[in-house]
């Protein structure tokens, strides 16, 4: 389906995908460590936090016909057109809604648990349903590592400012900007094995897929950063053109990812 139906039974064309730069930037690493541990024909796989489906529908590609592949998401609507016979896509609360236990051979998630205030009961649960052997892969940023990479010291401060901001207005929120670093003892704690985890980011320019995350992130927050005091219209403004610039360069944040898993006696 690739248009939403409204209730007087007219069409509209389905909004525009927020996580088009996201799956851009990401879904190649993703793929790649996902293929990694092995994910085969049969193999029952749960995606927390689904986005726009992207990897859900490569999931349904590697599990066969005998497989199945869940995605949970509180937002299904970026998934609407999917239709893989394998898939079920569930509106499903992570922290709060029922999970079975003991049941999937991969758990996946990409920039969902620092995004939630209840990110450890979330992580837990998701290691709960795991079978015997399953791995459990999280991927989520590390903040910390942005930084400006310029000569002007007016637009490093800028930059610095307008990203400290956002770091304060997401902690008011509850949720955790460097909560990658904090993945791999968390899930040691759990009882996971084998647990890795890894990280990588790079030096950006303006214009760039990268500068347009961070651009989407302020337009998503611009609300509370006004309202916080820590910035003014025209900061972010000027911060916005400064993302625009191809002569302005940033380090990225880190996306660290984080893989274990479950031992045949847990």
């Amino acid at each position: 389906m690739t248009a939403f139906q409204d209730p007087t039974g007219q069409t509209e064309p389905a909004p525009p995908s927020p996580y088009a730069l996201t799956d851009a930037i990401y879904d190649p690493e993703s793929v790649r460590l996902l293929y990694a541990r092995g994910v085969d024909e049969g193999w029952r796989c749960l995606e927390v936090g689904g986005g726009s489906g992207s990897i859900a529908k490569w999931l349904c590609s590697r599990v066969g016909t005998y497989g199945h592949v869940v995605v949970t998401d509180l937002d299904t609507s970026f998934m609407q057109g999917l239709n893989e016979p394998t898939l079920e896509i569930d509106t499903h609360d992570i922290v709060s809604d029922p999970m079975p236990e003991r049941v999937f051979h991969l758990v996946h998630a990409r920039l969902v648990l620092g995004e939630l205030p209840e990110r450890d009961k979330a992580l837990e649960r998701m290691a709960a349903s795991l079978r015997s052997d399953g791995w459990i892969v999280i991927e989520d940023f590390d903040r910390r590592s942005l930084a400006p990479d310029s000569d002007d010291p007016d637009s490093a401060a800028l930059f610095e400012k307008v990203e400290s901001a956002v770091d304060e207005v997401l902690r008011a929120k509850g949720l955790d900007p460097e909560y990658g670093r904090r993945v791999f003892r968390r899930l040691a704690g759990l009882g996971v094995t084998s647990v890795i985890s890894r990280g990588g980011n790079a030096v950006q320019p303006g214009g760039s897929p990268f500068a347009g995350v961070l651009r989407q992130q302020v337009a998503q927050l611009e609300a509370d950063l006004l309202a916080s005091g820590l910035v003014g219209r025209q900061e972010l403004d000027s911060f916005d053109a400064l993302l625009r610039d191809p002569a302005f360069a940033f380090m990225s944040p880190t996306m660290v990812t984080t893989w274990g898993r479950r031992p045949p006696s847990f």
